[in-house]
């Protein structure tokens, strides 16, 4: 049974809406305005994000999600290139490789370039650029860088096979397939202590019932009695307690197994360690 994405944050926490394993986790990063207007900068850094997106090779975090989460985690900038800082951002985001840029004007040509930051080995994977005349021909140069970033030789996530395609005929066998068989097997505990606590309170009122009915040796028989309803009575209720502990864990197992997705989560944590604090960024997909 699937379940859409779910989005847990826990101090500083985000989920990569992820809905293709074998697409490229990236970001993007405002581009800088060098020589024109933070707002001209702003505007063709929209650009060129959506030309990623509408070219379909990279899952790209959203933008609001990022904002959120670095400024959650009050990440500072300074002090960092703009290669560097993409890798820094691209670490506490979870991402595989993180796009940076600028909008320059040199005499009268704008110049968008844009690099392609590996954020596992901090290397700089290609750059492009575009020169043109008006700021109006962005949209166009943009999608051209788009589609030549697009080109580059990435590599895909590892999406391993199922046991029983890595070892012939030998299943697999998924969290989910664990979780079911789990709760029966709890199930199956509660029921054994049923029995066996059945089996103490029998005696008990076996006891009991031969100390009610008897005629004679009353003494002896109430301390026999007593002695059992002591040692089995108490192992009893024990064993029906712990048995019905048994039944809710069992029925937690099993709602968990009806609503539990066929992907299993993944998890990540990300330290993030400034001069004056220490942070976690930790997260999930489903």
């Amino acid at each position: 049974m699937h379940k859409p994405l779910l989005a847990l944050f826990l101090s500083v926490m985000s989920v990569s809406a992820v809905f293709s394993a074998q697409r490229t986790r990236v970001g993007i990063l405002p581009f800088q305005a060098k020589g024109v207007s933070a707002s001209d900068a702003d505007v063709v850094s929209e650009l060129f994000r959506n030309a990623v997106v509408d070219n379909g090779q990279f899952d790209v975090l959203d933008r609001n999600n990022m904002g959120a989460i670095l400024k959650e985690q009050e990440f500072q900038k300074s002090g960092c290139t703009e290669s560097e800082c993409a890798v820094k951002i691209g670490r506490v985001l979870n991402m595989q490789y993180m796009f940076y840029g600028s909008l320059m004007k040199l005499g009268d040509s704008y110049i968008v370039s844009v690099g392609l930051a590996d954020v596992e080995t901090s290397k700089i994977v290609k750059t492009a650029q575009e020169r043109f005349s008006k700021i109006d021909q962005a949209i166009d140069n943009v999608k051209t860088i788009a589609e030549t970033l697009a080109r580059t030789d990435t590599p895909k996530p590892v999406i391993r096979p199922p046991a029983a395609e890595q070892k012939g005929d030998a299943k697999g066998i998924n969290a989910k397939t664990i979780v079911f068989f789990s709760s029966i097997g709890v199930a199956a505990a509660g029921g054994a202590m049923n029995i066996f606590g059945f089996l103490d309170y029998s005696a008990v009122n076996a006891a009991e019932q031969l100390y009610r009915n008897a005629t004679s040796n009353y003494d002896t028989l109430y301390s026999q009695y007593e002695t059992v309803f002591n040692e089995r009575g108490t192992r009893a209720t024990i064993l029906n307690i712990s048995a019905w502990s048994c039944y809710a864990i069992a029925a937690g197992l099993f709602t968990w197994w009806l609503f539990m997705p066929d992907t299993i989560p993944t998890v990540s944590v990300m330290p993030n360690i400034t001069t004056d604090s220490i942070a976690i960024a930790m997260f999930m997909r489903f």
